[in-house]
């Protein structure tokens, strides 16, 4: 089972870099459709990194597949990479998303926020 969620990694990966310079949003829907392992690994981490960078560099801040995947690359990374990630881009994330990607991440819920 991991050697094929390997092989599929690359197809997508190729398929996506292919598209990113003339259709960006097509490559974030590439990597959407990836099957992830029910516990996320590094290589899906990758690919959870490459939608969130691509849809900054679009400028797609409001795009649901945003937070979705910072949630989970902070879930596989750990809460330091997402934390100077989104230190960096704070300006552009209002606080209520960022207060949502944090706790998802740590998985407490909106209500620690306010104690």
């Amino acid at each position: 089972m991991f050697c094929c969620l390997i092989q599929y990694h690359s197809a997508y990966i190729e398929v996506a870099e292919l598209l990113v310079n003339k259709d960006p949003l097509g490559a974030v829907d590439v990597y959407s459709r990836l099957p992830t392992a029910p516990v996320p690994t590094f290589d899906d981490a990758y690919i959870f990194g490459e939608i969130v960078r691509i849809l900054y560099k679009l400028e797609a801040y409001d795009d649901p597949r945003m937070l979705k995947n910072m949630i989970a690359m902070g879930k596989v990374m750990g809460l330091g990479i997402i934390t100077l990630f989104l230190q960096y881009h704070s300006i552009l994330l209002i606080g209520r998303t960022r207060s949502c990607c944090y706790l998802s991440i740590i998985r407490g819920s909106f209500r620690d926020l306010l104690v």
